[in-house]
């Protein structure tokens, strides 16, 4: 089996309930943390991205100043997407996710170079730049994705995930939701995270947001089992990528410990879309590992 990040969970579950059905198995973008709560996932994911997000403002030297003036603006100004709805500084702020992909860096920095022009003397967001983020920000594509994807944190500490994103980014320095862009010494954009108000301000999400919250208070049961998981005769290779935002690096090293036979390549060499950026090179070289014995 393949597993590409949340793929990587499923196939973990799969073993703990049929550990020996899978004979080979491989995992890019991680591997789920399977003995804490997605507090920890997120408090984890929040420090990669500040990490990454010096990397970036290093990078690219007027991306901070130019974040910082694009959500001043958008808290004095009623920008509106081309969808209709009013465009938020929060809202903008998710444009982060970007930062976890492999071209990232470039698709932000090409998003942030001359977003503004001047209607009638004022200082307004181009029509092209409102078009660029709706298609980025919306989640019309994808609904079930924002509604159901805490949930994959859920069961394996007993509990619910209670909008754990949302409560994390409070305690966790530059990305808190409130934060001045101008006074504020440390102010991030925020990543693989979704948070309760998205449900109201995302049109392609209205209808969602009661759902979502039943799912955000509900214990679920719990996923993976560490003796099943050990006593697994299966042959297995994970790609674990250093600069990961999505998945983060310690806790699937953590949960590749439990393995009765991972093998492990960290790699700086690509990001968490590494698969279908090089899969074929990827998967070569997991294959190769896990086959060396064969």
């Amino acid at each position: 089996m393949l597993g590409q990040s949340f793929g990587g969970f499923c196939i973990t579950t799969y073993l703990s309930r049929h550990p020996e059905s899978i004979r080979y198995a491989y995992f890019t973008g991680g591997l789920p943390g399977i003995g804490n709560h997605a507090d920890e996932t997120y408090r984890a994911t929040y420090r990669k991205l500040g990490e990454r997000h010096r990397a970036f403002y290093d990078e690219v030297p007027f991306a901070q100043s130019r974040v910082r003036e694009i959500c001043h603006h958008l808290n004095n100004a009623d920008e509106r997407l081309p969808t209709g709805e009013h465009l938020s500084s929060r809202r903008f702020r998710t444009i982060g996710i970007e930062l976890g992909r492999a071209a990232g860096f470039e698709n932000l920095a090409a998003l942030l170079d001359a977003p503004f022009h001047h209607v009638r003397g004022e200082k307004r967001l181009r029509g092209d730049t409102l078009a660029e983020l709706s298609s980025r920000l919306s989640f019309e594509a994808a609904p079930l994705y924002a509604a159901v994807h805490e949930t994959i944190y859920g069961g394996v500490v007993p509990g619910p995930t209670a909008w754990s994103a949302h409560c994390v980014r409070e305690e966790s320095e530059g990305f808190e939701e409130n934060l001045d862009p101008v006074r504020d010494a440390q102010f991030f954009l925020t990543g693989e995270h979704v948070y309760p108000w998205q449900f109201e301000e995302d049109p392609a999400l209205h209808a969602f947001q009661p759902a979502a919250g039943k799912l955000a208070a509900r214990e679920w049961d719990r996923p993976y089992d560490a003796a099943s998981i050990s006593g697994s005769a299966a042959v297995c290779a994970a790609a674990v990528y250093r600069d990961d935002i999505y998945v983060p690096r310690e806790l699937s090293l953590a949960t590749a410990a439990v393995f009765r036979d991972m093998r492990v390549w960290q790699t700086a060499e690509h990001q968490h879309d590494g698969l279908r950026v090089d899969g074929a090179a990827i998967f070569r070289r997991l294959h190769g590992m896990v086959r060396s014995e064969a």
